[in-house]
């Protein structure tokens, strides 16, 4: 685990600064809003209706999931997966920014469950992508060696094995989430 940490370190360092600026943006975002923007805010986010149903993400996942797989394929668009991972880092920085004025173990709670799990995956399918990019272009370039094909190949296993286990992620928080949210809704009944 140590030598495949060392051997990407570069592309885990981009990604975290990418990740951390999104997280810090989103939550000063939130504070440097208006006072009645944030009441604004917080009544349409309205947590207590949003923790009375199912979170069902599978499918906006998969379409996720397929995003990041086309936008590798097709080399020019990814770029898109970076914003991506800046923006759903923002996500949850500005989320995280509006629950804490609620209840701050709330806040880490659903975002932990509901958001940073998820994240963490896609941001390991963000990197496989861009890998997977590299490898295409180098594929191209080297006139097609078989080097790069298996490479490649490769890649694509790992990705395959990583969006499976987002999706079964997925569906556990979906399965368990009738319970999650009954948690979160004392946490803010205690208020």
């Amino acid at each position: 685990m140590i030598t495949v940490i060392k051997a990407k370190r570069n592309i885990i360092i981009f990604y975290s600064i990418i990740t951390l600026i999104g997280l810090i943006s989103g939550y000063k975002f939130y504070e440097i809003q208006p006072t009645d923007t944030k009441k604004t805010i917080q009544e349409k986010i309205d947590i207590k209706e949003n923790l009375s149903y199912k979170s069902n993400n599978i499918f906006k996942t998969t379409k996720d999931i397929l995003i990041i797989l086309i936008c590798s394929i097709t080399i020019i668009p990814c770029i898109v997966n970076l914003f991506n991972t800046f923006y759903k880092s923002f996500q949850i920085g500005f989320l995280y920014n509006v629950l804490k004025q609620i209840n701050i173990k709330l806040s880490l709670t659903y975002i932990s469950i509901y958001k940073l799990i998820p994240y963490i995956l896609i941001i390991s399918l963000t990197q496989l992508a861009f890998q997977i990019t590299l490898n295409i272009i180098k594929y191209i370039l080297s006139n097609k060696n078989h080097k790069y094909l298996n490479i490649l190949r490769k890649k694509l296993k790992q990705f395959m094995i990583i969006s499976i286990v987002l999706i079964i992620t997925e569906l556990i928080i979906f399965l368990y989430s009738e319970f999650l949210n009954n948690y979160l809704l004392t946490l803010l009944s205690k208020l």
